[in-house]
């Protein structure tokens, strides 16, 4: 794609949030730099707030970028024993 753009643009009239969603069974999720610096971009664009939501195994939690660590290569990842919010907690 040739702009950045989250999976998901969710507002609740007060906050915007754009969102990168994910799905796995594996015990942690990577992202590309990239990938994060597309969500980042984005979010400044249009004054929402960034966040990673990740399904592992079956629930769904979401993440802040602080929540991301960085790995030696550059890419990031969040490990599924990391501390996620539920989307009632979002907004």
């Amino acid at each position: 794609m040739n702009y950045p753009s989250p999976d998901v643009l969710a507002s609740n009239g007060d906050k915007i949030l754009a969102i990168e969603c994910k799905a796995t069974k594996k015990e942690h999720q990577y992202f590309d730099k990239e990938q994060i610096n597309q969500l980042v971009q984005f979010s400044e664009m249009f004054g929402a707030a960034p966040l990673i939501a990740i399904k592992f195994s079956s629930k769904w939690n979401f993440y802040g970028l602080a929540d991301l660590k960085q790995t030696p290569s550059g890419r990031f990842v969040i490990k599924k024993n990391a501390e996620g919010k539920p989307f009632s907690q979002i907004l």
